[in-house]
């Protein structure tokens, strides 16, 4: 099967227009080509081919890697960092240099790094018992879990301490950030380098960015002449990679690769920036939904605090990786949000699919739908819900294989996993074993994953939705005024007045939202009187339209999320403009007791293009 393309941007132009994320795209390619065991598409004039058949897949990723040993991905030849990390290096540079640096993530090694993780661990203590959470208090934990891994990857990977839980604007966490941030030149960088990469050449689209790699090259460089000076040993990244150096110097090229200062800096930058994304955004989604489902927390809660009665309270290597719950939270966490939707590869030469007569030409791109399997209802039944007992082994025993690899599978897969999850699970039971966490009026729910986002990104507020909401209620409050009733004879402060016991008080919210002195041109729909700037020169008691004090709204964060998620449903897909039978200005029904426009209110819905061409 092959889904029709439109002219010029074949089956990829609302990822080009950043309208849906790369991951969705194939999702959607996934969702119809069901019953089928591949797919092709187009981006551009480029034909690519989607495999969802897990024994083909296998085939791909395992059986047949000589054909597929490649991944499609490249950044600009000029970008001398970026395309000489592991992650885009091609063969036999990529086997060779693969093949060097694996004994720095084998389980030992890890083992005997494990002190230098639970001092960062430490540290995270610190920042949570210095935020003063008795009472609760709200967190983004995303950017807190960003700040944990940073810390982390720095301190075991490159001996730093860079203190990002101290200081989340130190220029280790500032370059994390703009490596993947969430802009529009930085989205379509990603999409060339993942699946254009032929333009990258005109794009200089370059992997880590320019500001970043030009950060990385200065910082990292000083670091590994500072370790040579000193003659340190730390038995970590920086040691493996001095080593790497040196012996190329003496020994000269392996198998045609080169290992100078560039390659040096690439793969040290390539372990920074893997090792701390994929597990900060891994320990935020699991902290989601672990908020969501306060019956899973507890039985994790409860698994974790045995586990540290029986080491009377270290927390070690062994206690962190042999814990069965924990491992099937993490586990369900990566199959609902993958580091990456995808893998991709790309054939080296013609290739026949087994039981079948289709050539698979030599230079022909191969994705790999790893988020559509991983929430297809055939083997993941109910998949938006999150459930660990999916990954007893008992229920791991009766899936079939190469249908869930949130690291990829085969030669080709995550050389950093173990490390990766090592430091997630840790950071779990160090802030799981204090700590609770439960969604507040903030927490989106759903969770909308960012369509700029190039891997699974969560948009953990939308500032923006809430100064429009906040507008909307400031002109159209739900009830115009507040009424209260004086218990006692009391005083008005700064005045003789006396409120007789048995009075009515109300208070004129519309008056308040509609006061020029406060909302200048207040009939003019302005959400951003609603920045936190615009918000702090306001005086107080000047807006509340849920009330204000004991007797506000109770159930006002439930319908502030409400509100929210219909909004981000509808204007995800539709879009909304008067029509002939739209009353402008509206008019509020004077026999309503609350904000009601009079008779129905029309407007002219149109569906916009985010699905699949």
């Amino acid at each position: 099967m092959e889904t029709p393309p439109t002219p010029f941007l074949g089956n990829f132009g609302d990822c080009i227009l950043l309208k849906k994320s790369a991951t969705n795209f194939v999702k959607d390619l996934y969702d119809q080509s069901k019953g089928l065991r591949y797919m092709g598409f187009y981006i551009f004039d480029k034909p690519f081919l989607l495999i969802r058949d897990p024994e083909l897949i296998k085939h791909v990723l395992v059986k047949d890697f000589s054909v597929f040993c490649d991944r499609y991905a490249t950044s600009d030849v000029n970008d001398r960092i970026g395309s000489a990390t592991i992650f885009l290096l091609k063969n036999p540079a990529w086997r060779t240099l693969r093949t060097k640096i694996t004994p720095v993530f084998t389980s030992g090694r890890l083992k005997k790094m494990f002190h230098l993780m639970t001092l960062v661990a430490d540290d995270l203590n610190e920042y949570l018992d210095g935020q003063k959470l008795e009472n609760g208090k709200v967190i983004e934990v995303r950017d807190l879990c960003a700040n944990f891994t940073t810390d982390m990857v720095s301190s075991i990977g490159l001996g730093l301490q860079v203190n990002s839980l101290k200081d989340s604007n130190v220029p280790f966490r500032h370059f994390g950030r703009k490596m993947f941030e969430r802009s529009i030149m930085r989205g379509l960088e990603f999409l060339s380098i993942f699946f254009m990469p032929h333009l990258t050449k005109y794009t200089r689209a370059e992997f880590f960015g320019k500001e970043t790699t030009a950060f990385f090259q200065t910082v990292l460089l000083e670091v590994v002449n500072q370790r040579i000076q000193s003659g340190e040993k730390r038995e970590d990244f920086v040691d493996l990679m001095i080593e790497l150096k040196q012996n190329h110097d003496k020994e000269g090229d392996i198998d045609g690769y080169q290992f100078g200062n560039d390659e040096l800096v690439a793969q040290a930058a390539g372990f920074f920036t893997g090792g701390f994304e994929t597990s900060s955004n891994t320990m935020s989604f699991c902290l989601y939904e672990l908020a969501l489902n306060m019956d899973i927390q507890k039985t994790l809660r409860k698994e974790i605090l045995q586990a540290l009665d029986e080491t009377s309270g270290k927390r070690t290597y062994d206690m962190v990786t042999s814990l069965p719950y924990l491992d099937m939270v993490v586990s369900e966490t990566l199959r609902m949000y993958p580091p990456l939707g995808f893998l991709d590869r790309v054939a080296v030469t013609d290739y026949k699919i087994p039981n079948s007569d289709v050539i698979i030409e030599k230079g022909t791109p191969v994705s790999i739908p790893m988020i559509g399997l991983h929430l297809d209802p055939e083997y993941f039944p109910d998949p938006e819900k999150f459930d660990p007992l999916r990954f007893t082994e008992e229920n791991k025993q009766k899936r079939p294989s190469c249908i869930y690899f949130p690291f990829g599978e085969g030669p080709h897969n995550c050389i950093g996993l173990r490390m990766g999850l090592l430091q997630t699970k840790l950071g779990l039971v160090q802030m799981l074993s204090k700590y609770e966490v439960t969604p507040c009026e903030k927490t989106l729910i759903p969770i909308v994953l960012d369509p700029k986002g190039f891997n699974a990104q969560p948009v953990t507020s939308l500032p923006y939705l809430d100064m429009v909401v906040s507008e909307t209620l400031r002109i159209y409050p739900p009830l115009g005024f507040l009424d209260r009733v004086a218990v006692i004879d009391y005083k008005i402060p700064n005045s003789d007045v006396v409120i007789e016991k048995g009075t009515s008080v109300y208070i004129p919210m519309i008056g308040l939202h509609h006061e020029p002195e406060y909302f200048p041109q207040p009939k003019k729909f302005d959400p951003l009187r609603f920045t936190e700037e615009n918000k702090q020169k306001r005086p107080s008691y000047t807006y509340f339209p849920f009330g204000e004090g004991p007797h506000n709204c109770i159930g006002f964060r439930l319908g502030l999320l409400q509100v929210k998620l219909g909004l981000v449903q509808m204007l995800s897909k539709y879009e909304v403009t008067p029509c002939e039978k739209t009353l402008i200005p509206i008019i509020l029904d004077p026999k309503g007791f609350n904000s009601l426009p009079v008779g129905e209110l029309h407007l002219n819905v149109r569906k916009i293009a985010t699905e699949a061409a």
